[in-house]
């Protein structure tokens, strides 16, 4: 392991306490509770990643927060993930017949801004956006997701918990495909970074969101059980 995430090839983003919904706009559900002392590091880490070019992985909480600094948003509370479930790639066209989920809040699939979903699920029937909108039906959940611009790969299940050898697998082939193989990315000095030209494109654009995700964020509040 790397001692600081100047030195690291990869960073991985890990669960935790609900993203604020501050951060993409929107007043809390009464499920979400944050932790706003940690997600000021996170976005500290993400912020000096993207200055880097260091590939990222997002782990449940993680994924959802690198999807929000992307620019995305969050379904606050959905039903019916709270428990094993299969999922379906579909870039390699396979299933994944179970991984773990121990998630409340999900990933809203936007293209727009550069997401490429890579796995999905059908489990959930209603979808709460904030205290007031509602999702209600049958519609594919975003399980897996890659950003090409910030080389951030985002899996919304655990598969670092034990007993989910498969889904691991596929999580590694995931990382292999996605950040080892990755064209955009070279050896610089010794560590594995996205090609400064690559960087220097895009940090531009990431400045301005930057400023837009960072206002003073004040209350603090935790939940057991959360991402």
């Amino acid at each position: 392991r790397a001692t600081t995430v100047e030195t690291a090839d990869l960073v991985v983003l890990t669960g935790g306490p609900d993203v604020d919904p501050r951060l993409y706009g929107e007043k809390p559900h009464d499920t979400t509770r944050v932790h706003v002392e940690r997600d000021k590091a996170d976005i500290a880490i993400f912020d000096k990643c993207m200055e880097l070019g260091i590939p990222m992985l997002g782990i449940c909480r993680g994924a959802q927060l690198g999807n929000v600094l992307m620019g995305g948003k969050l379904f606050q509370d959905v039903d019916e993930h709270y428990g094993d479930h299969g999922i379906y790639d579909v870039v390699n066209k396979t299933a994944i017949p179970r991984i773990s989920s121990v998630h409340h809040q999900a990933v809203i699939a936007n293209p727009e801004i550069g997401m490429e979903v890579i796995a999905v699920c059908n489990k959930s029937t209603a979808r709460w956006l904030n205290d007031m909108d509602c999702d209600v039906g049958k519609r594919q959940d975003v399980e897996a997701f890659f950003f090409r611009d910030s080389c951030f790969l985002g899996i919304q299940g655990h598969p670092e918990y034990r007993g989910y050898n498969q889904f691991a697998k596929w999580t590694l082939d995931l990382i292999q495909s996605y950040i080892v193989c990755n064209p955009d990315l070279h050896w610089q000095d010794s560590q594995y970074r996205i090609k400064p030209d690559l960087v220097a494109q895009r940090n531009a654009g990431w400045a301005k969101r930057k400023k837009s995700i960072t206002k003073p964020l004040t209350i603090t509040q935790t939940k057991k059980g959360t991402n």
